[in-house]
Formats: C-alpha cells, structure tokens, sequence
C-alpha cells in the first residue's frame, strides 16, 4: 500500500515541479503523514531511522552549501522518502534520477531545444526512476 502512496505523491509533485519549478511543502508533509500512518516505520529501530533520513539530510546540506544548486525542495523530497524507502534504496533512486536527467539533458542539449541556464525540475526524473526501479523489483 506504501507504494501506491509514494506514487501517487510523486505523480503530483513532478506535475508540480514541471509546472511551477517548486516541490510543494505542504503536499510533502501530506505524503510523510501518509507513510507513518501507513506503517512506513512501523518496524525501524532508532538508529536505522536516523539512516533512513541520511541521504536527504546530506542533500540538504548539500543544497544548502551550494547555495540551492541542489533545490532544497528535491532535498526535502528525499527526506520525506526516508518514511518509504531504505537509505540504499534511497541512492538508488538519486542515482537513477541523476542519470535520467543527465541524459535528458545531454539529447536536448546537443539540439539546443533547451537553453545552457535552464532550471531543470527533478521530481519528474525521480518519479521515472521511482517507477522504472519497482518495475525491476528495486523498490
């Protein structure tokens, strides 16, 4: 069940993101809420839930530091799929979606369809990789 609200979360906040270029904070504590009432971490002992946090804490910081090269909205996205998802799962997922986005970025690019500046919205690219990785059992 977990899934499905993660999908469907995503679903809207990449609609979102392409439209708007903002992840939506209140539609993020909707779907962290979501997890926990669902069970999310119903079964995650203290210091497991602290790794589960790690990787969207670090994007965070990372965001901060970069001084939002990295959107803090896509930081707080990972936080939130700590509820979800393992902090391995979580690598995954960025990994996947970097590399979408990446090669999204390398075909437009070289047709100069997208300019070199371009703010390029995330969550759509987690969602694709969110969805390619349960259809091969990552997630």
């Amino acid at each position: 069940m977990a899934e499905g609200w993660l999908c469907a979360f995503l679903l809207v906040q990449a609609f979102l993101d392409a439209r708007t270029g903002y992840v939506s904070m209140p539609l993020l504590l909707a779907q962290t809420v979501a997890g926990v009432v669902d069970g999310g971490l119903k079964d995650v002992s203290g210091t497991l839930m602290v790794w589960r946090f790690m990787p969207g804490l670090l994007l965070l910081a990372s965001s901060v530091l970069s001084r939002e090269k990295i959107g803090q909205g896509d930081a707080w996205l990972f936080v939130a799929l700590g509820v979800y998802l393992s902090a391995g799962q979580q690598v995954i997922l960025l990994g996947v979606a970097l590399f979408l986005a990446a090669v999204w970025i390398i075909l437009f690019r070289r047709r100069n369809v997208v300019e070199k500046d371009i703010e390029l919205p995330f969550v759509p690219f987690v969602l694709a990789a969110y969805v390619g990785g349960c259809c091969y059992g990552w997630f």
